[in-house]
């Protein structure tokens, strides 16, 4: 655009009125501010079911009431944690995830004895479905005690209740033995009469859209006191085999895909299901 035509244009949407310079000005800095955003905030509009059309900022080290700081995102007028998050507690216990309303329903926990990836309740307890692997320092700290390799927990995937194991859960020894079944409390019910070792076979399952639902947090086989799997239980078939593998259905030739398949990855993923 030629020189004469800029000023032109410049000189009709001030009407000819006051000086030149006064309306670039500011037509300048509306132009630098669209292109260069400010070095100081993030805001940002931010659309949840929870929370309704807010202002988001980011934040450094925010003090919270009982000694804890957190790194990340607030809704403006409340304060209160919403996107993703790190919170570091007290005792040094750090916290990430994507809050939502100032909660952290799912996300990853990791303290000197263990790092926690699962759900949590609305005081960070372990709550519902998690997997916890613990720490080198745990595990010699109950070598020490004098706990063998076979009764010391390296990991375990299944189900909380306030930061005890309750529920369907596997726990993954030291030496590679595994338990599976019904904990209650942090104890693991044994079932009378079951004369097989969970691990000495490997069973899994395959899933497409024909399964219409999949109960993730509770998957687990029937078998007969030897450890056979059957489809169904019955009064021989009361004890139970884990789930260690799922396959599932990705597409069928070259234009089908199964609508079911990102999801389910996810949710195997998440439920230490290979």
């Amino acid at each position: 655009m030629d020189i004469k035509y800029i000023k032109l244009l410049i000189k009709t949407i001030c009407n000819n009125r006051i000086n030149v310079i006064l309306c670039v000005i500011p037509i300048v800095t509306f132009l630098i501010g669209l292109i260069i955003p400010s070095p100081f905030i993030r805001r940002t509009k931010y659309i949840t079911n929870d929370v309704e059309q807010q202002d988001i900022v980011d934040t450094m080290n925010m003090k919270l009431p009982d000694g804890a700081t957190y790194s990340g995102t607030i809704i403006t007028q409340s304060n209160k944690r919403h996107g993703f998050g790190i919170l570091t507690t007290k005792d040094g216990s750090v916290y990430e995830g994507n809050w939502q309303n100032d909660r952290l329903k799912y996300g990853k926990r990791t303290t000197r004895s263990s790092i926690y990836k699962g759900k949590f309740d609305s005081e960070l307890n372990n709550e519902g479905f998690g997997i916890i692997k613990y720490t080198r320092a745990y595990i010699e700290g109950k070598r020490k005690q004098e706990f063998d390799n076979g009764e010391i927990v390296a990991m375990y995937i299944g189900n909380w209740h306030k930061n005890s194991k309750h529920g369907l859960g596997r726990s993954i020894k030291v030496d590679g033995s595994m338990d599976f079944g019904i904990y209650s409390n942090g104890i693991l019910q044994k079932v009378d009469g079951a004369n097989y070792r969970v691990g000495d076979n490997v069973y899994g399952i395959d899933a497409s859209h024909y399964q219409l639902d999949i109960n993730w947090d509770n998957l687990a086989l029937y078998c007969d006191k030897k450890g056979h799997v059957f489809r169904e239980k019955s009064e021989e078939r009361k004890y139970m085999q884990p789930v260690l593998f799922v396959y599932l259905k990705a597409t069928e030739g070259s234009n089908n895909r199964d609508e079911t398949y990102n999801i389910r990855a996810i949710e195997a993923e998440r439920h230490g299901v290979i």
